[in-house]
């Protein structure tokens, strides 16, 4: 935080203070309106209030040449943002821009800043810069054969750039992004059949991943109801036959809200409670670790029970422990606690068990989930193995012990 020195009086402000009194920037219904910004030092000319957060950047240095041309600049950075639209399914709020001046050794300097909104980055930047080439080839194909002449809302133009869509005419840039697309290449992608419609890059890499390893293709964006008809939710991926959902988990979208991540969980324990398995994946599953969701949905397909070992443990906390009871006076086929055991030694803390159904309910701790990515995806891995070893899969929001939600998951669960 810091302070700015109080802007001069002007004419105008001196004489409306003359007949209005003293006026510190409150409405007339504040309490403290009355305050003489002059003589008491509560009032505060300007204070601005920041936060220091990690996330990723691309800084792109500007010449002399452009760098005093606005139009060029808003121009370049709006291509950019219109190509990983495109490409990745990069929605506005996820990746902006700004122009960087500063002074250095007595000469004026100033560069493109494309930074990632979400803290801790989602890696659509990093992607960007291992895919320059490829990614100038395709705003220069989707300039070129865009009919307008200078902008329009199919190219640079949207809602969200209104403030400069005077300045915005791709025929300043197209030369610059054609020298990107003719430097060297990275490995070549055969392209997505355009009939093909994703919601975000994560599920088109995710298909892309499928495709190339000549894994049976799913159906995108399939709505699944219940017996009546109503909408549970829109899986990204289902495989109809063998009972087979993929959903893919943007962090900034799925692990950063308390509420949604209880709406999400509450949806897909109706999808296990239908019979349906689930497959979980994150980010950094489809860019990091491709080889792993291949080898997963190959067994998901082939309908080969993984090696896991259930043990006897107690629930660990009060709270729990009564939820877990609750449910076994319910359905005495639920026995309270219990730990999976996975072969590579990870391991799993149920709240209740049916093993004969060979069903488990799980805690899930939700505060915990928005702050600590990496939990967040070993939870989800360890649920992944767990379906992939003939578990049913039940989630229970920590916030739901001991409310009425988590009663009605009891009555819900216990009928079953």
């Amino acid at each position: 935080m810091w302070r700015e020195p109080r802007r001069e009086e002007t004419g105008a402000y001196q004489a409306y203070a003359a007949n209005a009194g003293p006026v510190s920037g409150h409405l007339s219904t504040c309490t403290v309106r009355s305050w003489d910004p002059e003589q008491d030092e509560r009032v505060v000319g300007a204070l601005h209030l920041r936060a220091s957060l990690q996330g990723d950047i691309v800084e792109v240095p500007l010449s002399p040449a452009v760098a005093g041309d606005r139009a060029w600049v808003e121009s370049f950075a709006q291509a950019w943002l219109m190509g990983l639209a495109l490409e990745y399914y990069v929605r506005p709020d996820e990746i902006r821009a700004f122009r960087r001046d500063w002074v250095e050794q007595g000469r004026r300097r100033a560069s493109l800043v494309l930074y990632d909104t979400m803290p801790g980055g989602t890696g659509y930047l990093k992607r960007m810069v291992q895919d320059i080439p490829r990614l100038a080839a395709r705003i220069v194909d989707h300039l070129e054969t865009c009919a307008c002449d200078r902008a329009c809302y199919r190219c640079l133009k949207d809602y969200w750039n209104q403030r400069v869509h005077g300045l915005l005419d791709k025929r300043l840039v197209l030369r610059t992004f054609e020298a990107l697309a003719a430097a060297i290449p990275g490995a070549e992608r055969r392209p997505l059949d355009e009939t093909v419609r994703f919601d975000s890059f994560l599920e088109a890499e995710l298909y892309r991943l499928l495709e190339e390893q000549g894994l049976p293709l799913p159906t995108i964006q399939q709505v699944v109801r219940d017996p009546l008809g109503r909408a549970i939710t829109r899986a990204d991926f289902i495989y109809e036959q063998a009972g087979i959902i993929i959903l893919t988990d943007g962090r900034a979208f799925h692990a950063q809200d308390a509420v949604k991540i209880i709406e999400d969980l509450d949806r897909r324990n109706d999808l296990e409670s239908r019979g349906y398995r689930l497959l979980e994946f994150t980010y950094q599953d489809v860019t990091m670790a491709p080889g792993d969701i291949i080898e997963l949905v190959r067994q998901a397909l082939a309908g080969a029970p993984g090696d896991i070992q259930w043990m006897p443990e107690p629930p660990t906390q009060t709270e729990a422990q009564k939820f877990a009871e609750k449910l076994s006076l319910r359905n005495p086929a639920f026995q309270p606690g219990g730990r999976l055991r996975f072969p590579d030694g990870r391991s799993l803390s149920l709240l209740a068990t049916d093993l004969e159904q060979r069903q488990a309910l799980i805690l899930v701790d939700v505060d915990a989930w928005t702050q600590d990515a990496a939990r967040w995806r070993r939870e989800l891995a360890a649920c992944n193995q767990a379906r992939l070893a003939g578990w049913r899969v039940i989630r229970v929001p920590s916030a739901w012990v001991g409310s009425r939600e988590g009663q009605e998951l009891i009555e819900k669960v216990a009928r079953k």
